[in-house]
């Protein structure tokens, strides 16, 4: 049974979806009390600003980050880290879910 999670098994992501998913990583690791910038984010993860706001769009939509303009802006989790959990829900990936306090948040590629 191919894609039911055995052991062993590797799965593939799109090249946006482990953007995403470092990005969010990123994003718990440096944003616990402070604003982070898409910048900072691109460059520690070698990822291109532009492609990351396209990501971003789709995850501050969603509800899964927010975003605070001004010369102190950036981005935060829009919850605690452990109140996030990510989904992939099948093998082409067009769409997965973000899940946070309780609520199933649907984000389309």
């Amino acid at each position: 049974m191919k894609g039911k999670g055995k052991i062993g098994q590797t799965m593939i992501f799109s090249k946006r979806t482990r953007y995403g998913i470092r990005a969010l990583v990123d994003l718990a690791v440096y944003g616990q009390n402070t604003r982070v910038q898409l910048s900072e984010i691109a460059n520690r993860n070698d990822i291109s600003v532009k492609y990351l706001e396209q990501i971003f769009t789709a995850l501050r939509k969603a509800g899964v980050i927010r975003s605070i303009k001004g010369p102190q802006g950036g981005y935060q989790l829009a919850d605690r880290p452990e109140n996030i959990h990510l989904h992939i829900l099948n093998r082409t990936e067009t769409m997965w879910y973000a899940r946070t306090a309780g609520t199933i948040l649907r984000c389309r590629k």
